[in-house]
């Protein structure tokens, strides 16, 4: 049983979770210190999976690594990540894909409280790894649409292709990673990481290729610090509503 099914059922039953999922029982014999590391244990690797993918974009984007480049680094770190982090926390490392997963019936366990702490770890690695993004490189981005697209009829586009590929990349989760005539596949991270390497190399340059509310808002927030500006606030709003509905459609 992973500890993503296993959550304290204290918590979480209360919460509005299914309590035939979980297993109180799980923790019979088990010391408080290693109950607290089992409850904490999804967050963490939320956190830190969240964190090294946003320093793999931060990095990528501010040494001006070409887009080809920056794409195979990012898809390959998501796919490691997966495979490091599914079996704890579901590896969702994005905000999109954890309100994804709340409307999918598959997968919705623990309600609200649990998906509130998801996301609030992954914002928290999002901007940690900007923050050292910042320090290592001396520089700092916002995610926006390519200048050629900064007109009224390029919003649109990249409006459009910014929700059509976050809804491709939660659609491949959900049906690779948590489908039961799936389960037990080898092939779920590969499926994910190839999703959003494809999608770097399609709409990078057009829409920027976010897919992904946190690393958006957390590269807006460093590089308001940085250049003290809230022009770093100009397109958030794109990154911030649109890959969310496209996780919830």
């Amino acid at each position: 049983m992973s500890v993503s099914s296993r959550i304290t059922y204290k918590i979480f039953s209360k919460k509005g979770g299914d309590r035939e999922s979980i297993n109180p029982e799980y923790y019979d014999g088990m010391s408080r210190k290693d109950i607290i590391l089992e409850e904490l244990a999804p967050y963490l690797v939320e956190l830190l999976g969240t964190f090294f993918l946003s320093l793999t974009i931060g990095i990528n984007v501010t040494r001006d690594t070409p887009n080809g480049h920056a794409a195979l680094a990012i898809g390959s770190m998501l796919m490691a990540l997966i495979f490091y982090g599914g079996h704890i926390s579901g590896a969702n490392y994005n905000p999109a894909v954890t309100i994804g997963n709340k409307f999918s019936f598959k997968i919705d366990q623990h309600g609200w409280f649990r998906s509130v702490l998801y996301m609030v770890a992954q914002n928290l690695g999002a901007l940690i790894g900007m923050l050292l993004t910042w320090g290592f490189t001396q520089k700092t981005f916002q995610v926006a649409p390519a200048p050629d697209y900064q007109t009224i009829g390029g919003v649109l586009i990249a409006l459009s292709l910014e929700f059509f590929y976050t809804f491709l990349l939660v659609s491949i989760m959900i049906n690779t990673a948590t489908t039961q005539s799936q389960a037990g596949n080898s092939f779920f991270g590969l499926a994910i990481g190839f999703t959003v390497m494809a999608g770097a190399y399609t709409i990078g340059g057009i829409s920027g290729a976010a897919l992904n509310p946190a690393v958006a808002l957390a590269a807006a927030f460093v590089n308001l610090l940085n250049e003290r500006t809230f022009a770093s606030f100009q397109w958030l709003w794109i990154y911030l509503i649109v890959p969310t509905i496209g996780g919830v459609v």
